[in-house]
């Protein structure tokens, strides 16, 4: 599947990362493991050796540090934002004193009106409504699937 995403990515306006060296990958796995108390899904780990995030036309995914940090903004901070002293508006988080649950873990967009995520309790990759993580728009929710829906639009089994 990958191999076919990079052959087609220039008709398909598709943008490859390049991947981190095998150290850096594993340190950053590590840390995000042993600071976040997240375990980074194998099969996206793969992913991520082949390209570490991708732009399609459609929407993002992101690159592995920005997963970690987007992991602790949303289950581990909460926001305390307004108007400081310059009159600015500024986004301020304060950490949580008992982090929330994680039940999915984000991987990216789509533009500004959904958001892609790994759930932990069905190991389903989904691209969902923001605020709605129950209602997956894609069909075939395996990490082939969901590449195929991101990257081709399709929820078929052409591309296997």
């Amino acid at each position: 599947m990958l191999q076919r995403i990079a052959a087609d990515a220039d008709r398909l306006g598709v943008s490859l990362k390049s991947p981190l060296p095998e150290p850096e990958l594993q340190d950053l796995l590590q840390a995000i493991r042993a600071e976040v108390g997240v375990e980074i899904p194998a099969e996206y780990v793969e992913l991520l050796r082949f390209s570490n995030g991708l732009d399609t036309q459609c929407g993002y995914l992101c690159d592995l540090k920005s997963i970690g940090e987007r992991h602790v903004d949303r289950w581990h901070m909460d926001t305390n934002s307004g108007v400081n002293e310059q009159d600015q508006f500024e986004i301020r988080y304060i950490p949580r004193e008992r982090p929330k649950q994680a039940t999915y873990l984000h991987l990216g967009y789509q533009g500004n009106m959904a958001e892609f995520l790994y759930d932990f309790a069905t190991g389903e990759y989904r691209d969902v409504l923001l605020g709605h993580p129950d209602h997956p728009n894609n069909a075939d929710r395996t990490l082939a699937g969901f590449l195929r829906y991101l990257v081709y639009r399709e929820d078929k089994q052409k591309y296997e």
